[in-house]
């Protein structure tokens, strides 16, 4: 009878080991596991309990009264939704799941949680031993490939061209060189010939990505690719925000400010108002773009909040603006409604400015359109504009001149020409 209640008393104490530890419980656990029996089991333990480079899977445990297989890492940092949380026991294919449960973004978040915590307690230093040097060349080498995709999204913003194309920017695709994949693709690519990192990543992104597309998935397989849209968008957003910031801190430093705003409308037939900055940094005076922001109202007080949102964003005291600088439409000049009387309730001390490029303009307008000889003048020029224009034959003889004029101009400019003798 006492070597019944033993034993029944040890498989208890087996079965208790398989389920979520309290932090009382942690030595006991870590002591007890990795359980990895040889015998009575469903599968070749030397297959896998061992990873193909050799090394040993110490986060895997079976339980031999539950039959199932289980990660004792998740099975402690995790929050038990997982299947080798709650013990794997489909037997189908059983060493790719091992596997692929080893790459899964929580399990190795799992692993780092449990090197955090033994860096405060006394668990077993072989318990992940490989992983935790494999987890940090992992991180070191994504952060590297972010960092070289960084740059290239700089270059395109600073040469103002298109990030994205209008199709084949799945990663199954990218193998594929006779398509056109969008200036980000292609520049990455590009640089993949010469950079065995990013060739390396982008290799193992196009085989998993087609792998998920030949088996019928209608997503990424849920695999960090940094190619993506959400990677396109990402990252210009945050490098906005950092300028931001920057324009945030010098603006507080000016203490005053004043505020300059036009709308036009893209190619889209979509208005957008600019929002410009101008302030005054040690002896040198700073316009700074701050937003690009879309209308959906052209009233007067839809423009107040408008600002007052994007000051709001840049933590900055509306109160500090003691100017603005508008064209000269009635919602933005309106005695009652206008941008420049709502702004004023809000900022007393604004003083509002008239564009005075607008006003120029306007001038050279009615100047053209009611002074008789202004408007032969510009008559005459405008229908030579389209005589020229209209024929080839008469635009070359045009080109000609005028590029022998410049000749001309720039030798008297250094003296005539030189006479050889």
């Amino acid at each position: 009878m006492e070597i019944v209640e033993i034993c029944s008393n040890i498989d208890n104490e087996a079965t208790d080991m398989f389920i979520k530890p309290r932090s009382i419980n942690f030595t006991s656990f870590w002591s007890f596991h990795p359980h990895q029996p040889k015998t009575n089991i469903p599968f070749r333990p030397s297959k896998l309990y061992n990873r193909k480079d050799g090394g040993h899977r110490k986060w895997i445990s079976y339980c031999v009264k539950k039959k199932a297989l289980f990660c004792n890492i998740c099975l402690c940092y995790g929050d038990g939704s997982g299947s080798f949380s709650k013990g794997f026991s489909v037997w189908k294919h059983v060493y790719e799941r091992v596997s692929d449960h080893e790459e899964t973004i929580t399990h190795k978040l799992n692993v780092d949680a449990h090197l955090m915590k033994k860096q405060f307690s006394s668990v077993d230093s072989l318990l992940t031993h490989g992983l935790g040097s494999i987890r940090k060349i992992q991180v070191e080498n994504n952060r590297n490939v972010l960092l070289r995709l960084i740059d290239v999204l700089k270059l395109i913003g600073k040469r103002g061209l298109s990030y994205r194309g209008k199709t084949n920017e799945a990663a199954y695709s990218l193998d594929d060189t006779s398509l056109d994949h969008g200036n980000f693709l292609e520049i990455t690519l590009l640089i993949s010939k010469y950079d065995s990192l990013l060739k390396s990543h982008l290799d193992k992104v196009v085989k998993k990505s087609l792998k998920c597309y030949n088996s019928g998935a209608k997503q990424g397989g849920g695999q960090v690719t940094f190619l993506s849209k959400t990677t396109i968008n990402y990252i210009p957003e945050i490098i906005a925000k950092n300028i931001k910031f920057t324009i945030s801190n010098e603006v507080k430093d000016a203490v005053i400010y004043s505020v300059q705003l036009d709308t036009t409308q893209d190619i889209s037939v979509t208005d957008q108002c600019s929002i410009i900055l101008r302030y005054v940094n040690g002896t040198s005076v700073f316009e700074r773009l701050v937003g690009m922001v879309r209308c959906s109202s052209s009233k007067g007080s839809d423009f107040v909040e408008l600002l007052l949102k994007v000051l709001k964003d840049m933590n900055l005291d509306p109160k500090c603006c003691i100017g603005n600088a508008t064209y000269g439409a009635a919602n933005m000049q309106g005695v009652y409604n206008g941008f420049s009387t709502k702004m004023s309730e809000a900022t007393v001390e604004q003083v509002h400015v008239w564009c005075y490029a607008h006003v120029l303009n306007l001038v050279i307008s009615d100047i053209t359109s009611k002074i008789v000889q202004s408007i032969s003048l510009f008559g005459i020029l405008q229908g030579c504009a389209v005589f020229i224009r209209e024929s080839y034959k008469r635009m070359d003889i045009w080109t000609t001149k005028n590029s022998k004029k410049k000749y001309v101009q720039s030798a008297k400019q250094d003296g005539g020409p030189k006479m050889q003798h």
